[in-house]
């Protein structure tokens, strides 16, 4: 995705912890990214349809519906249906559904939380090199 309006590829998160938001912008920006972060609890879906980040960091809590919702709603519209996902959890077994519902997405990954951030670092880059 090309936008003439910005010259870093943009990586949106969305996570329930505060320090974790924190912490990823700063790691994503200290990385040449622009970073957007959002909790999953304010509904980010108009704000990652406004801001077409080149990719998507969502965090699937144990037993929290709002990002299975949250991922489903994005194969519906046309401006998210193509934005490739990164989906973590603490839960292995949370994270086996995500590539049959990441709907129309070029890439889905799934990692496991606690995160490698070397390894979230590297996965970051491998998506953002076909975007």
């Amino acid at each position: 995705m090309e936008h003439p309006h910005r010259n870093e590829l943009l990586v949106f998160v969305v996570n329930t912890e505060p320090d974790f938001l924190t912490t990823m912008r700063m790691l994503l920006e200290d990385e040449g990214y622009a970073a957007c972060t959002m909790r999953l609890i304010d509904d980010p879906f108009p704000e990652i349809v406004r801001t077409e980040p080149d990719l998507l960091m969502i965090d699937f809590p144990y037993r929290e519906e709002a990002a299975w919702q949250l991922l489903d709603r994005l194969g519906t519209h046309p401006a998210t249906c193509a934005i490739p996902v990164i989906a973590s959890s603490t839960d292995p077994e949370n994270l086996v559904g995500i590539p049959a519902r990441a709907g129309n997405r070029r890439t889905a990954a799934v990692v496991l939380k606690p995160l490698d951030l070397d390894h979230l670092l590297a996965l970051v880059r491998s998506m953002l090199a076909v975007v």
